[in-house]
């Protein structure tokens, strides 16, 4: 992968899912390669999200579920993936929270048209 693939997701992931944005924190080298230090807002968990209430959050966002491994936005040609127990949570507040979904574009996706914005980076 690219970093701009690598950039795109975040991006991606920070304007679908804004309560578990990705705030950059720094940079690092790992294996005698460069790692992006992220971080995500800290989440009180109660319990691990059901598939049906995941599916209800997600249409109700205008995603069409097929699985937790297919989740589309066909309006913009991207697919999620991965919504399994560690990903899908439920907050003490009793909303479902995505905290680490995969999410790949199709061909024709329209995501994200530049990178500006939607990416904190740390003063």
């Amino acid at each position: 992968k690219t970093w701009l693939e690598f950039f795109t997701r975040i991006k991606t992931h920070n304007r679908y899912f804004p309560d578990t944005a990705y705030t950059i924190e720094g940079y690092t080298k790992r294996e005698d390669r460069l790692a992006i230090i992220l971080k995500q807002p800290k989440i009180d968990i109660v319990r691990s999200a059901t598939i049906e209430e995941v599916k209800d959050d997600l249409e109700k966002q205008g995603f069409i579920f097929k699985s937790i491994y297919e989740v589309l936005d066909e309006e913009n040609g991207t697919v999620l993936r991965d919504f399994h127990a560690e990903n899908a949570v439920i907050d003490k507040y009793g909303d479902v929270v995505y905290i680490d979904p995969l999410i790949q574009f199709k061909e024709n996706s329209k995501l994200p048209p530049s990178l500006s914005g939607y990416i904190n980076i740390k003063d």
